[in-house]
């Protein structure tokens, strides 16, 4: 919010003296916008707020790609076009509603997200899409990878995703919705890897 300067009229009374009339100064309000970023010529990013600002670093450089003010910040789209991002959710990101940041990894092989260091509940609603935490939606992800926390990846009936890791914490899966002739799970809980079969569809996943 910030004020509109005007110019202030200054009149002359009958004794001769100068009269400066005071007008009241009109609000405004500055418009939020998104932030949007293509990512396609990086590899590691990391989604951040420092200071106020909402900032795409690169997890290498260390190198602030993009910044904007948290608060006139409307929604956040990171846009892989195909490429091989990697993308990490900061834990210092609010989480301000459904759909406020958006991944669209566009199916590349090699891409990932990984979620901030808290408790988080993933769901996973399509063939490597779904939302983190409710406030994060992505798309066309091949991995996704929880952080140092405890994490809970919940499969509804079209779920799944190329790659499955827990991080650290105590992790667990849930299978949501859906009818199957036969669900089964596989693990090996020496090395906390195995795979869940729901009809003829095998999700296989690791740290959980």
């Amino acid at each position: 919010l910030f004020s509109s300067k005007k110019k202030t009229p200054i009149t002359r009374t009958r004794g001769g003296s100068l009269q400066a009339a005071v007008e009241r100064l009109e609000d405004r309000v500055v418009p939020s916008s998104d932030l949007v970023f293509d990512a396609s010529s990086q590899a590691r990013v990391l989604l951040q707020v420092e200071n106020g600002q909402l900032q795409i670093v690169d997890q290498e450089s260390h190198f602030v790609l993009s910044e904007q003010a948290l608060a006139l910040t409307s929604g956040v789209r990171i846009e892989g076009n195909g490429s091989a991002v990697n993308l990490t959710i900061d834990a210092s990101v609010p989480q301000l509603g459904a759909g406020f940041v958006v991944f669209d990894a566009g199916d590349n092989v090699n891409n990932s997200l990984t979620g901030p260091d808290a408790q988080t509940t993933w769901t996973i609603t399509g063939p490597g899409s779904g939302q983190l935490a409710g406030f994060v939606t992505f798309t066309g992800v091949e991995s996704l990878i929880g952080a140092s926390q405890n994490d809970t990846f919940t499969f509804s009936s079209n779920g799944s995703v190329e790659n499955l890791t827990g991080g650290g914490g105590s992790n667990q899966i849930v299978l949501d919705g859906g009818t199957f002739v036969n669900i089964a799970f596989y693990a090996d809980h020496a090395s906390d890897e195995g795979s869940f079969v729901r009809g003829n569809k095998e999700q296989s996943y690791t740290n959980i």
